[in-house]
């Protein structure tokens, strides 16, 4: 979040939170009220039938990827932060090297914390957008028809209480990292520290322990993706194919990260594209076919056509701004 004050300039990146934190709020109102309308209380379910199987994959592309990237960010950042701790606490050695960090912390540590079947159970609130169902059937006195009108029932109290809780999070963590390095803010916010800064390095161990202990969960939900997808009809998987699927998952995700460095430019790609997909673009598409109107300009199909508007031309213009700025960088 620093980094992306950094990017957005301190003043409009405010502005961009809470803009955006509306615009996710209005977004979730609109998938599960698409959902009710045809009857298809699962994200999966009411996007294939709004939009067809070119939704339903696209759908599972963004699922997919989003935490593909989220593991590829992770290899970045154990590469970034580890070998500095090393350094400091034994010199120059092997562990200096990135690409040695993140091999063996992949081969040793995250990839067979990934390989356990039980990780599953850890992994209940991965998206926002795919808990929108399980959430709003827990409450009472909700009415898809007021949620749309904004009359704030339960749950769009409960979607605007989240999204407020997120926001001031979002807005406190990135002016404490942004203001007191200001325009020299580094993608990871700890690379603006001293390599033998002791409490800057104790912050870079438990920081790289979290991803480490967070990466497993991300791999359950790139496996599930391919298990739903392309072996339905063929549960429980054995345990050669859940086995080989993992350590295929991890080795691609540990390539990667050991060929890229720029963390900056897997979290934008990510947001731009799989994020996108799944919080604005199929939400707003669906809701504009579903919802109550004559055309997608009419009635309660207006705001959601808007929402897949926005979230087709953040798609474009983002992926043009990145290609951008990695070629001035080259």
């Amino acid at each position: 979040m620093p980094f992306a004050l950094r990017e957005a300039g301190f003043g409009f990146g405010i502005c961009l939170i809470v803009i955006m934190g509306y615009i996710t709020d209005f977004s979730v109102r609109t998938l599960v009220a698409s959902g009710l309308a045809c009857n298809k209380p699962v994200y999966q379910d009411m996007v294939l039938v709004a939009t067809g199987k070119w939704g339903f994959n696209a759908l599972s592309f963004g699922q997919f990827f989003f935490p593909i990237f989220g593991m590829i960010a992770y290899g970045i950042i154990v590469g970034q932060t580890l070998p500095k701790v090393f350094h400091a606490i034994w010199g120059q050695s092997f562990l200096d090297d990135r690409h040695a960090v993140i091999a063996i912390f992949t081969l040793v540590l995250m990839m067979p914390l990934s390989m356990q079947k039980a990780i599953g159970v850890m992994a209940f609130a991965y998206v926002m957008h795919h808990n929108a169902f399980l959430i709003y059937a827990s409450l009472k006195d909700t009415s898809m028809k007021n949620l749309m009108l904004n009359v704030k029932p339960r749950f769009a109290k409960v979607t605007h209480l989240s999204v407020v809780v997120a926001a001031t999070m979002s807005i406190a963590l990135g002016v404490g990292g942004f203001y007191p390095f200001g325009h020299e803010t580094k993608d990871d916010v700890l690379d603006n520290f001293a390599d033998d800064n002791s409490a800057a390095n104790a912050a870079r161990f438990f920081f790289a322990l979290a991803i480490m202990l967070t990466y497993p969960i991300e791999c359950f939900v790139a496996r599930e993706v391919i298990e739903n997808y392309f072996f339905s009809e063929q549960q429980p998987p054995s345990d050669l194919r859940h086995y080989t699927v993992s350590a295929g998952i991890c080795l691609f995700c540990m390539s990667v990260s050991m060929i890229f460095e720029d963390l900056g430019v897997v979290l934008e790609l990510n947001g731009i594209v799989n994020a996108n997909l799944i919080a604005f673009i199929l939400p707003g598409l669906s809701g504009a076919i579903l919802l109550e109107g004559d055309r997608w300009y009419k009635g309660q199909r207006l705001g959601p056509s808007i929402l897949a508007g926005f979230g087709f031309v953040l798609l474009i213009f983002g992926v043009i701004l990145v290609i951008l700025e990695q070629t001035d960088t080259a």
